[in-house]
Order: structure tokens, then C-alpha cells, then sequence
């Protein structure tokens, strides 16, 4: 492979593919996200296969990138507020019920929820929620007052932790 056979890459591609998509699919949302991950592990490796030490274990090698983009897919989770969103809640679930709601779940009932409601309660929550847009921006972007964006939000947040919460009793 380093010598730019495709024949080995495909060889060394058929035999880790699998292996990497289910190593990262518990890091990720979903197995596409998962796979394109690994597409791209692969194409660093066939774009840098020149500098492949032959010493080192291939294998090693390619689950240490897979571990690095891992560790960058639980960072990037960890600070989401969404996430925040749902650890808050499984924390209420677990001591309420010893109920696990899976991430998964909870981002289609989250984004179910989120699409339920009116439309500028729903535009100040995924401003301010998703793209970390402050009151004052909300309310520049918008042309509302920041009074008007806080209520907004306030009530519109409301409304998000009662349906989650009636959703998340009601599958307990």
C-alpha cells in the first residue's frame, strides 16, 4: 500500500472497515456519522501512506485515529447544549424511575418538540440553545425587544421541559 497499491488498500479497507464503524458508532449519534468518519480515516491513510512507518501495527494505527476523532465527537457532545439538556434529564429519570432514555431517542422527541412550537418561540430557542446567540442578539436578529426574547424564551423553555418531561413519564 505504500508503494500506491490500490489492491492492498482495498485489502486493509475490507478488513478494518467494520471493525472502526462499530468502534465509533457508540461515540456517535448514528452509524452514517460513524462511517463518514471512517471514510475519512481512510483517505488520511491512503493520502499519508508514504509516511506509514512498515514497523508499526496498521491496526494500532488506525484505532488511534479513530480514538482521537472519538475523543473530539465526546468533546464536541459534552459542550452541546442539547446534550446539557439530556444529561439533566436522564439525571432526573435515573432517580426517579431507573430509566434510560438513549441519546438518540431523546434528540427525536427534543427535535419533535422543538418543531411543536410556535414559530418564533421556536426561532429564539434554537438562536439562543443551539447556535449560543445571546438575548441581545436574538433580539437585534429578530427586531424584538431583549424583554420580549427573555419571555419568549422563558416561556418557550417552559413548554420544552414540560413536554419533555410528560414524554419521558410517559414512556417509564
Amino acid at each position: 500500500m505504500r508503494k500506491g497499491s490500490i489492491k492492498a488498500f482495498n485489502a486493509i479497507y475490507r478488513l478494518y472497515v467494520r471493525r472502526l464503524i462499530n468502534y465509533l458508532s457508540k461515540a456517535t449519534v448514528g452509524t452514517q456519522d460513524a462511517e463518514e468518519i471512517v471514510q475519512d480515516i481512510f483517505l488520511y491513510l491512503w493520502n499519508h501512506r508514504e509516511n506509514i512507518d512498515p514497523r508499526k501495527s496498521l491496526s494500532t494505527l488506525l484505532y488511534s485515529w479513530a480514538y482521537k476523532r472519538r475523543i473530539d465527537i465526546f468533546r464536541k457532545r459534552l459542550s452541546s447544549p442539547i446534550y446539557e439538556d439530556y444529561l439533566e434529564y436522564q439525571n432526573i429519570i435515573s432517580s426517579k424511575d431507573n430509566y434510560s432514555l438513549e441519546y438518540k431517542d431523546f434528540l427525536r422527541v427534543f427535535n419533535k418538540i422543538i418543531e411543536s412550537l410556535p414559530s418564533k418561540q421556536r426561532q429564539m430557542i434554537v438562536m439562543s440553545r443551539l447556535k449560543g446567540m445571546s438575548n441581545t442578539e436574538i433580539a437585534i436578529q429578530m427586531g424584538l425587544s431583549e424583554k420580549t426574547v427573555r419571555n419568549g424564551l422563558s416561556a418557550g423553555l417552559k413548554i420544552l421541559k414540560d413536554k419533555l418531561a410528560r414524554t419521558i413519564d410517559w414512556r417509564s
